[in-house]
């Protein structure tokens, strides 16, 4: 539970100024460096020649909102230039907006083929066949409220990582009452972003 916890929080924090990553900026943010000069300690000096990118809108959740996001990831650049090749898959929503994620990629976390939420008639083919959602969000952690994001989930798994010295373990303690144990539960571990390009969040007012 302490492991789940802090990568919510981790989430949550991505809106939060005061939680940077290694590019000095937060994990949602509109000036993302596209490429550093180098590295001092352990953060990145930005290459001011290479120019910025934001991984940050405001817009509530819907498909025209969804496409938008894709249309921005496709101007993604690598920190040399090339264009960055992702495949936006993964929707990440708040409790609060799991009804309308359903509604947008069907019960099974998938679209259904030929209807379109934002239609009255259903009339038009979903843009994007093979979107599905997850809930990311628990107790006072995680997305609140209108926060959503759209991820390259393949991606998030190589640039966004849990990382273990020690995994989580039960210590059993040696007491002088035979009639009385005593366990500790132990982990040691830290949770981190390396590229914010695989993913995309939005925080509407």
């Amino acid at each position: 539970m302490t492991v789940y916890l802090h990568a919510m929080r981790m989430f949550g924090n991505a809106f939060n100024k005061n939680f940077k990553g290694g590019d000095g900026k937060p994990w949602a943010a509109t000036d993302h460096p596209v490429a550093s000069k180098g590295s001092s300690g352990r953060q990145f000096i930005a290459d001011p020649d290479s120019g910025t990118f934001s991984n940050l809108v405001t817009s509530e959740l819907s498909v025209h909102a969804i496409t938008e996001m894709e249309a921005l990831a496709n101007r993604f650049v690598t920190p040399d230039g090339m264009p960055f090749l992702g495949r936006y898959n993964m929707l990440l929503v708040s409790p609060e907006l799991a009804e309308m994620a359903e509604k947008i990629c069907g019960r099974d976390g998938r679209w259904r083929p030929h209807q379109n939420p934002d239609s009255t008639d259903n009339t038009y083919a979903n843009p994007v066949p093979d979107l599905q959602y997850m809930i990311l969000g628990g107790g006072k952690d995680g997305f609140q409220g209108k926060q959503w994001a759209l991820c390259d989930a393949t991606l998030m798994k190589e640039m966004t990582k849990i990382v273990y010295i020690s995994k989580p373990e039960v210590l059993r303690n040696e007491l002088d009452n035979p009639l009385k144990d005593c366990y500790t539960g132990y982990v040691d571990f830290g949770c981190g972003w390396g590229d914010a390009r695989p993913i995309i969040f939005s925080n509407p007012a």
